[in-house]
């Protein structure tokens, strides 16, 4: 048979028998005494007594009991401190972050970095290439096994952007600074290099013509597999440290003017035979292009892109490129000196042409006069990309042009600029940027094909 009366605790006397003293009076009883001198009777007395007694007993064995336990317990906390470490110690080296393949790591770093977003992104948005504190110096600070994988990594070391201002301020002296460039060039290996350089500085003086000397002679060493340059600031190394040097690699080149008011102009004289695209951000203080390819790469130059100039400047540029194929004109600004429409510029081979328009209450008459001014029998890709009504334009240019439109890209006032197309039904694709409801795209659809049915009529439609 089983055992079922509980035995106390031999150590501290428990047991759940155990049972407080019974109180031998009404709880009236005891308030009426509590509030008055009365002497309680001679019988209460002893029951007050007597209880008095029991229960002060059994507080002290309650105070007993409960000094052993805090002990108990504190001996528990004691060894808990010295357990939880080690077993922490095992936990850690057990976590399935440690199973993670580095190519999984290499992914989460390569967005981590910003590698994911194209040049023009990830350069405005970076700091220069030697800041420590920045992906990917900063992934390899964390332990030896992303140390290691960040330097088996070129992709991680292939951008490098160059602010001589932030170099300047933020490391300390030329010899580190070259040892950094040795470092993170040694690391990018043989992949091809997107370059960013800014080499202007507001202080002119012999110490800094030979720290941007000693930079750019690091940096061109290995111009051989620059595939993309930005030079911004001006130019900021200057005519002749650049054209010293074949760039065999190089595909494109932005210039990024600089906002002094000089309105000179210079030729970037460089050796490229792959070279195909080039574009241009002019100056806020002027509506013309200040620096220019050497008339030796026009044939080869089949991409054009211009930011911040005026129509005029476009239509005096172009013609310069006789295997242009894709131009993309931003920002277009408002000119005195408009072109006249009478004259119209035929780009045969233009197959791309892309308008991007962020102020069109100024720049209104001269995006008419430009799109006026052309005829692209070739094009098959259009991109529209600006607020305000030049769908009558737009039909002009096709009606001119003749073309036959694959690809359409529009903004989210896309209505207003392609309203009527001529030739809808050979659209293959139609992308339509910004923030619509159903309901208006809908409408842009139906204003693209001229046609109020409910279901825009897009035979060859693939993409949209």
């Amino acid at each position: 048979m089983v055992n079922t009366e509980e035995s106390a605790c031999p150590q501290c006397g428990y047991s759940s028998k155990s049972r407080l003293p019974v109180s031998p009076s009404d709880s009236s009883r005891i308030a009426e005494l509590r509030l008055t001198s009365q002497c309680p009777t001679v019988e209460e007395e002893q029951c007050f007594r007597s209880f008095v007694g029991e229960g002060q007993s059994f507080l002290n064995d309650l105070d007993t009991r409960i000094a052993l336990m805090k002990a108990s317990i504190q001996a528990l906390e004691n060894t808990r401190e010295l357990l939880q470490p080690v077993v922490m110690q095992y936990k850690e080296s057990l976590n399935p972050i440690r199973r993670m393949s580095s190519d999984v790591w290499g992914h989460i770093f390569f967005y981590g970095a910003g590698y994911h977003k194209d040049h023009e992104d990830y350069f405005a948005s970076t700091s220069h290439f030697l800041d420590l504190n920045s992906p990917p110096w900063i992934y390899g600070r964390v332990c030896r096994q992303w140390k290691d994988i960040i330097h088996s990594m070129p992709s991680l070391w292939a951008r490098v952007k160059i602010e001589l201002r932030q170099i300047q301020t933020s490391t300390s002296g030329i010899s580190m600074v070259l040892l950094l460039i040795s470092i993170y060039l040694r690391h990018s290996k043989t992949l091809p290099l997107i370059v960013y350089l800014n080499m202007s500085s507001p202080k002119s003086s012999p110490a800094v013509s030979d720290f941007i000397t000693n930079i750019s002679n690091a940096v061109l060493t290995h111009s051989w597999r620059w595939k993309s340059l930005v030079l911004a600031g001006g130019q900021g190394t200057g005519a002749t440290s650049v054209s010293e040097d074949d760039f065999i690699s190089l595909e494109r080149i932005e210039i990024r003017e600089s906002d002094s008011r000089d309105g000179t102009t210079s030729t970037l004289e460089i050796v490229a035979p792959k070279l195909r695209a080039w574009s241009t951000v002019a100056s806020r203080w002027s509506n013309s292009v200040k620096i220019m390819p050497t008339s030796s790469l026009f044939h080869q130059i089949t991409d054009y892109s211009l930011s911040a100039v005026a129509s005029s400047e476009v239509l005096r540029i172009i013609p310069q490129f006789p295997n242009l194929r894709k131009l993309s004109v931003r920002g277009l600004l408002a000119g005195t000196d408009s072109p006249s429409s009478e004259r119209v510029l035929c780009l045969p081979n233009l197959n791309e042409f892309s308008i991007e328009q962020y102020n069109p209450l100024t720049a209104f008459p001269a995006l008419t006069a430009l799109l006026d001014s052309l005829s692209c029998p070739a094009l098959t890709r259009l991109t529209v990309i600006a607020s305000g009504i030049i769908s009558e334009a737009v039909k002009r240019f096709e009606m001119r042009s003749n073309f036959q439109l694959e690809h359409l890209i529009v903004g989210r006032d896309a209505g207003k600029f392609v309203k009527g197309l001529l030739n809808p039904l050979v659209l293959r694709s139609i992308a339509i940027r910004g923030d619509h409801s159903f309901s208006s795209v809908h409408l842009v659809l139906s204003e693209i094909t001229g046609t109020d049915a409910q279901i825009p009529p897009f035979p060859d439609l693939r993409e949209l």
